[in-house]
């Protein structure tokens, strides 16, 4: 099951919409073979079917590197991504942390974090840090936060990020990733569409 959004407590619109994927592509990420490009694709096509023209996508993929794969482009001129590669450890908080750092301006932000495991290897910022930043951005500038993970109990863990959206993926299953991918689309898209529906004055 998907994460569940109260989308009565949705903060009011600012601006256009942007959503934020932080992806784990770690060395044991390899052991899923396609799907977990696939699921990145499938979301970028799902968003496609209800953004407006000026709402954004950006993209982190992190190992034990960070790279900005997209950053604030249109989603209706997002293409599918064509590589996927997995080596290394997985600095989550760092990745976390810097998606954040390089949005800190943006208002009606959804951050979406995959992975398949713990922090492991993370210089820059600890796990206390991280919450203070999501708490930061969720009470002063209206963030949504989803936490998606495999080999671990999602809700202990985001807990410590300071993250309360979450749901765990069976990473040992084909085709698990894509399915709570595919409804994690879903919530993104009624959440966006709800703040629009506020920002109109339907609410």
């Amino acid at each position: 099951i998907g994460p569940n959004i109260n989308l009565a407590l949705v903060p009011e619109v600012k601006e256009r919409s942007t959503t934020l994927i932080v992806f784990d592509r770690s060395g044991s990420m390899q052991t899923m073979g396609d799907e977990p490009i696939q699921s990145i694709n499938m979301f970028i096509k799902e968003q496609q079917l209800s953004a407006s023209d000026d709402d954004t996508l950006s993209l982190y993929l992190f190992s034990d590197t960070i790279i900005k794969k997209l950053n604030q482009i249109p989603v209706n001129k997002v293409e599918p991504l064509k590589e996927f590669s997995c080596y290394g450890m997985t600095s989550l908080n760092d990745a976390i942390g810097c998606a954040i750092d390089e949005h800190l301006s943006l208002h009606n932000v959804v951050c979406v974090i995959v992975t398949d495991g713990f922090e492991n290897s993370s210089k820059k910022y600890t796990t206390n840090r991280i919450k203070e930043k999501v708490k930061e951005m969720e009470n002063l500038m209206g963030w949504l936060f989803i936490y998606l993970a495999a080999n671990q109990d999602s809700v202990a863990v985001g807990s410590k990020l300071g993250i309360s959206c979450c749901s765990n993926y069976e990473q040992s299953t084909p085709g698990d990733l894509l399915n709570i991918i595919r409804e994690t689309s879903g919530t993104v898209t009624s959440y966006h569409q709800s703040q629009r529906k506020v920002s109109n004055g339907k609410y």
